[in-house]
Order: C-alpha cells, then sequence, then structure tokens
C-alpha cells in the first residue's frame, strides 16, 4: 500500500495540479481526482490491515496547514499510520488557534501539516514556519515531533530547515518508521535529561 501511494497515487496527485495550471482540468476535476486517489488509499491498506482493536505505541496528529483545502496526503499518512498501529486523528483547521486547541488537548507524540500534493503553493513557506511556532508553544513541555508535506516538499523546492520543523517528507513512503525513530528517540532524550 505505501509503495502504490508513493508510486502512483502521490505523482497522480501532481498530475492533476499540473493539468489544473495549464487549464486542462478545472477545480472540481482536481477536486473529484483526489478523492478517487484518497480512496484508492484507503482501499489498499484496507487489504493489508483487518479491522480489530489495538492498542496505540504512540499518537500522531495529522492537519492540513491552516486554511489549506487539499488533503490528499494527510488521507495516505492516515491509512500508513493506523496499519502501523499508531492512534491517528486528522484535522483540516482554519487558523493557527484551532490546531493549537486540538494540540493542546490531545498532545500527540507527533504532528504532520500538510500542504497540497497537487499545487505547489511556493509563498507559504513563511506561513507554514508560523502555524509550527505556533504548535511548537501550545505543548511547550512535550517533545513534539513536528513533520510537514506537500508537493513543495516532495519536489525539494522547500526543506524542514525552511519552516523549522524536524522532517519534510518528499513521500509518504518511509514516513512512519522514520517518525516513530524521531519520537522514540525524543522520548529516551527528555527521560536522560
Amino acid at each position: 500500500a505505501e509503495d502504490i501511494a508513493a508510486d502512483l497515487i502521490e505523482p497522480a496527485a501532481r498530475g492533476l495540479g499540473d493539468a489544473w495550471l495549464v487549464d486542462d482540468a478545472c477545480e472540481f476535476d482536481v477536486t473529484l481526482g483526489l478523492g478517487l486517489l484518497q480512496m484508492a488509499s484507503h482501499a489498499a491498506h484496507r487489504l493489508n490491515c483487518p479491522d480489530t482493536l489495538r492498542s496505540s505505541r504512540y499518537s500522531i496528529l495529522l492537519a492540513t496547514a491552516p486554511g489549506e483545502t487539499h488533503m490528499l496526503g494527510s488521507s495516505l499518512l492516515a491509512d500508513q499510520f493506523f496499519a502501523a498501529n499508531w492512534g491517528v486523528d486528522t484535522i483540516q483547521p482554519r487558523t493557527d488557534m484551532a490546531l493549537a486547541k486540538v494540540l493542546r488537548d490531545q498532545a500527540p507524540d507527533a504532528l504532520d501539516i500538510a500542504l497540497s500534493d497537487a499545487m505547489l503553493r511556493p509563498g507559504s513557506l513563511a506561513r507554514l514556519r508560523e502555524t509550527i511556532e505556533h504548535a511548537r508553544a501550545a505543548l511547550p513541555e512535550k517533545p513534539l515531533v513536528i513533520s510537514v508535506g506537500g508537493r513543495l516538499f516532495a519536489e525539494a523546492a522547500a526543506t524542514a530547515e525552511h519552516v523549522s520543523a524536524d522532517h519534510a517528507r518528499r513521500s509518504v513512503r518511509g514516513t512512519e518508521i522514520l517518525l516513530s525513530e524521531l519520537v522514540s528517540h525524543r522520548r529516551t532524550s527528555r527521560r536522560g535529561s
């Protein structure tokens, strides 16, 4: 399922964005296409992940950047993290304050903030950096791991350092393993200090 997402679904989303930019697709086409890609991801993960009750080892909040309408990346990650036995919640906050409230209420181990996987959104870096600052301030005592993603990062136009994140995903492939390692390291470092 992870390979299907990385090799098929993510490139298809970028193709939808490219089609929209050259007027070969309208906003409805892109929205419908992204929804179908989400359904394909859910179906691929359901084949590999039976519905059973289990306890989660870590928790993650998957959020679109405030105001972002495309949530394909968050949906792909939700399937992946659920299959890996994480507690998963997904939100589309309108503001940094709304995101901070959910962070304070849930206190997850990790946060992933997604920009569009279809559109590049180059003007969003400064705003995303502010969102991350607010997120860290919401849980000052928690060693929160913050990941970012979207086409801007997939095409290496930006890095984690540009927005003060811990990780910038170029693809969903391997994200759960890397964030597990980061969360584990943060927990161990915090106990040792």
